[in-house]
């Protein structure tokens, strides 16, 4: 009989520079979606590690990236992989051994990720508005949602499977992880802003 369980919450897999973020999707879920998932204690790692990397650049520039590191893997929404595969088949053929959807990698862990094209294929303008919200402004978010289920209407309930659909994306990240954006969404900027603000990614130039 086990008497009490415990909770392991130190990550072998990915570092803090990782975890922070990771924890701060989750946060953001908790506030936003109380109940869409148990709250437990969040995941520390084992080093410090670097920071995430931020983004907006091209496709081109995003081939030579995998053409420089034989380790990285590329991360896309399962609906847009072929799509990224044909763009990226003009200057890396062989990049699209490389690309996995981020469902299709669930469970798997790789070196180094880079998250591609995330924000700008969210599907519809409601969600680029939420993830702006939810990055800029998550206390109004949180008072909102702690008023019931019903007032949680600020905010669409696709959100939800997005928060959990990118903690997914960024955790399967072991060393470095990256985030490039190929076209302007007001979502990435938000994010980005709120990674800057809380001094948890770096913003990096082509």
């Amino acid at each position: 009989k086990v008497e009490r369980w415990e909770k392991l919450y130190r990550n072998f897999r990915s570092h803090e520079g990782i975890l922070r973020v990771s924890n701060l999707i989750l946060d953001s879920l908790h506030s936003a979606f109380p109940g869409a998932a148990v709250k437990l204690p969040f995941d520390l790692g084992l080093t410090v590690g670097p920071r995430p990397g931020l983004l907006q650049s091209s496709i081109e520039d995003l081939a030579r990236l995998i053409k420089a590191n034989e380790r990285l893997r590329i991360l896309t929404r399962d609906e847009h992989k072929a799509k990224l595969c044909d763009e990226l088949s003009a200057y890396a053929p062989d990049a699209k051994n490389n690309v996995w959807g981020i469902v299709e990698a669930k469970g798997l862990e790789f070196n180094d990720c880079v998250v591609v094209d995330f924000f700008s294929t969210l599907p519809g303008q409601s969600l680029q508005k939420a993830w702006k919200n939810l990055m800029l402004n998550p206390q109004s978010v949180a008072v909102t949602s702690r008023k019931g289920r019903g007032s949680e209407s600020d905010l669409p309930l696709a959100m939800e499977l997005e928060l959990k659909l990118f903690y997914t994306g960024i955790t399967r990240a072991c060393n470095r992880l990256f985030v490039i954006e190929t076209k302007p969404s007001q979502a990435f900027d938000a994010f980005s802003r709120a990674l800057q603000n809380k001094t948890l990614g770096d913003v990096m130039t082509p």
